[in-house]
């Protein structure tokens, strides 16, 4: 892919060999850690995901001829390896992740910055919890450790230094048990559950990706969408939910959300070190949906477009946001009232103006509204 640049990982005696390059300048690197070594050419391809912006003054430029060869020196920081074991509870955790995170290596979500923003690594455990991560460059950094059938992940900060160096992990074995009910008591079945931190009067946040595809003729069109860094579980038939493996000692809310629902979280709790914490109940009030249809200036569906929705009045709370697959963009768990959606096209190179319009969103029921660009 144009742009991506290509990895390779050193010899034995350190070398590495770029064949059937562009005529034209390259520049090199040693990659972050756990990669090797790096070269960027030309190419028009900006990706962006997260993470801070950082100078990086570390590649080495060098012009390619025809038929030439052109040779560079890179020299790389002292690195380590990280050994260690995961336990739960006591016992050995198997099919955990691992990751080692960089200062910077994440954005607000918690999500890695994958183009610049530091080096971030992983590895998961054997039968025996057992994990390696090798080729650290030496520093301070983040063991997160998370696992499918825990709903947060643990960290721990560790230094990192030339040689090997071992890192266990005591994962506590904390759980918060509940059950949802509607304002008229009767359980509800199905709604998403997770726990997060409690932060006071911090907004909610919800982070989403969407793989799109941009025309060379100006089309384009979104592949798929969804949300990030989902931990959730459901609801049984009873409304009855089970979060294992929350973090212990530090102030949590569980949230729920549901399509026919309002989101609603719990009064924050604190739980203890393997501690199980049951009756964390509460209500969710009914909600509705919202249908909206995207068409482009000669009436075929929208594509490559964004769809936000935001209560009107209200000030607080970051807006909705689906991207229209097929020209079609879907809202749940929305409050009764009057909500403006807008469209917009989200190209740097496209001065298209956004589109909006009010809708009345009633409980229970779904709306359906269309967005023209003009």
């Amino acid at each position: 892919m144009p742009g991506m640049g290509r990895r390779e990982v050193s010899d034995s005696e350190g070398h590495v060999r770029f064949n059937k390059l562009a005529v034209g300048a390259h520049s090199f690197k040693i990659a972050d850690s756990g990669g090797g070594t790096m070269i960027m050419g030309g190419g028009e391809m900006a990706v962006r995901f997260g993470g801070p912006d950082r100078e990086d003054d570390s590649w080495t430029t060098v012009d390619v001829m025809e038929g030439g060869e052109a040779a560079v020196t890179l020299e790389a920081n002292a690195r380590g390896t990280l050994t260690g074991r995961v336990r739960e509870a006591g016992k050995v955790l198997a099919g955990a992740t691992v990751e080692l995170i960089e200062e910077g290596a994440e954005d607000d979500f918690g999500l890695p910055g994958m183009f610049g923003g530091g080096a971030r690594l992983s590895a998961r455990t054997d039968g025996d919890g057992n994990y390696e991560l090798d080729g650290v460059e030496e520093g301070t950094y983040t063991v997160k450790v998370s696992h499918p059938t825990r709903r947060m992940p643990v960290e721990r900060d560790v230094q990192i230094r030339e040689g090997t160096n071992r890192f266990d992990v005591e994962l506590p074995l904390s759980i918060i048990e509940g059950r949802l009910t509607g304002t008229d008591g009767e359980a509800l079945a199905g709604v998403k559950v997770n726990a997060e931190r409690y932060i006071k009067d911090a907004p909610r946040r919800r982070a989403t990706f969407a793989v799109m595809i941009d025309g060379a003729d100006g089309g384009g069109d979104v592949i798929t969408s969804g949300d990030l860094g989902d931990d959730s579980t459901v609801t049984d038939a009873d409304g009855r939910y089970t979060l294992r493996g929350v973090a212990a000692g530090v102030d949590l809310v569980v949230r729920a959300q549901g399509k026919a629902v309002q989101s609603g979280r719990s009064e924050p709790l604190r739980v203890e070190p393997d501690e199980t914490r049951r009756g964390v109940d509460f209500q969710l009030e009914a909600a509705g949906s919202l249908v909206v249809e995207v068409f482009e200036r000669d009436g075929s569906p929208g594509r490559f477009k964004m769809v936000r929705a935001s209560r009107a009045g209200e000030e607080e709370g970051a807006p909705q946001m689906e991207f229209a697959n097929d020209g079609v963009a879907e809202f749940n768990g929305l409050a009764p009232g009057t909500w403006i959606v807008s469209a917009s096209d989200p190209r740097p190179d496209q001065d298209t103006p956004p589109v909006e319009r009010e809708v009345e969103v009633r409980a229970g029921e779904t709306a359906h509204t269309e967005l023209r660009f003009e």
